[in-house]
């Protein structure tokens, strides 16, 4: 007869969960966390039995965490630890098996809070142990943790900062991985060496190694080179120590992108430096920047991009160009404004005004006169 009791109840936080799902990726992630149960379950009884140069036979057989059920609030998941063997006395080592698993438990939720607080890693677990981050928690996003706290009643957080910390933890490590996200051009393509080569925004150059899936969306990309065409991809990077991107391990998804793309065209506006405009011209607002990147992502239509230009003050001009319509939009970060103009090049007919660009109904606006716009432009 098998028996099962609660384990852990992790909860993850982040944008991402807000529909109460979890993500097939965060899966993967969460999987490892019982191979480091077991190993920090032997690597606990061995230091309390220091006269035995293994665990016993038979050592946690039959022990096994399972995912019971998930919850709402963020996402929670119940995970249950599973005892395949029969219980017929109290003292038998089955129960002993799983009291070590519930020690590896709590020294392992130790050991993250420890590393969430920035303190001194060593000795907390063993070095096999934190090898286990490599993979646990490596899909999360930047606005993301998970909360392994909640049986507690206290948090114990795994963030991508903690985590890095975890597998940086032994001076040996000198390197560690991230599920990111990339746009660049490919301007290298190797067929002998399966590799290729990601020019990002920065001028920065990355090696990246390319599996026969991926090939396509490659080539075409490569090919397009000379006329701007860059992609997005979905990668586990490999990081130095000092979070320097060295390498693409593996392709997670690529896609390809849209020639005025305005995330791919605010990467290259991020790069801006002061005095770049013949000496003169401001450097574009980071933060105004992720607010116009978050507004076409909300609030922009399927409607054709623009294109984007940086003015000398330190703002943003939109120009979309039609058959029939010249239009333009130039942005105020300070105030989140947008002066509109609008010129009929068949009735030479010019339209003007200020919206606020905080509100969905400038937005609207917008949308409905460029659709308007596109409309005509195929007529």
């Amino acid at each position: 007869m098998s028996a099962k009791t609660n384990f852990i109840k992790p909860r993850l936080v982040g944008k991402r969960y807000g529909d109460h799902s979890i993500p097939l990726d965060l899966l993967r992630d969460i999987s490892f966390f019982q191979p480091m149960v077991y190993d920090v379950a032997k690597w606990i009884f061995q230091n309390e039995h220091p006269e035995r140069k293994r665990c016993p036979k038979g050592f946690l057989k039959g022990i096994s965490l399972n995912l019971s059920s998930i919850e709402p609030g963020s996402a929670y998941f119940n995970i249950d630890i599973h005892n395949e063997r029969p219980q017929l006395d109290p003292f038998l080592f089955p129960l002993r098996d799983q009291t070590y698993c519930e020690k590896a438990r709590d020294q392992i939720l130790k050991t993250i809070s420890e590393a969430n607080n920035g303190n001194n890693l060593e000795n907390m677990l063993p070095s096999v142990a934190f090898a286990y981050f490599e993979n646990i928690g490596r899909s999360l996003l930047d606005d993301e943790y998970i909360d392994f706290g909640q049986h507690l009643g206290k948090p114990v957080l795994l963030t991508k900062e903690s985590r890095k910390r975890l597998i940086l933890s032994s001076p040996k490590v000198e390197e560690y991985t991230e599920i990111i996200s990339l746009r660049g051009s490919i301007y290298e393509a190797n067929q002998r060496t399966n590799s290729f080569e990601l020019l990002l925004a920065n001028g920065t150059k990355v090696r990246g190694a390319l599996d026969s899936q991926h090939w396509e969306y490659i080539m075409e990309a490569f090919q397009g080179f000379k006329n701007g065409s860059k992609v997005s991809i979905s990668c586990v990077g490999l990081f130095s120590r000092y979070s320097a991107l060295k390498q693409i391990l593996s392709i997670e998804s690529i896609s390809l992108l849209d020639p005025n793309d305005i995330d791919a065209r605010i990467d290259e506006l991020r790069c801006l430096k002061a005095g770049w405009y013949d000496g003169k011209g401001f450097p574009i607002s980071p933060d105004g920047l992720s607010w116009l990147s978050n507004c076409f992502v909300l609030d922009y239509g399927d409607n054709p991009l623009p294109f984007m230009y940086p003015t000398p003050e330190g703002n943003v001009f939109l120009e979309w160009s039609f058959s029939t319509h010249d239009i333009s939009l130039e942005i105020s970060f300070e105030d989140h404004r947008g002066e509109w103009h609008d010129l009929n090049i068949l009735t030479k007919e010019y339209e003007e005004f200020t919206l606020d660009l905080d509100k969905f109904e400038s937005w609207k606006i917008i949308n409905d006169k460029i659709a308007a716009a596109a409309v005509n432009n195929e007529q």
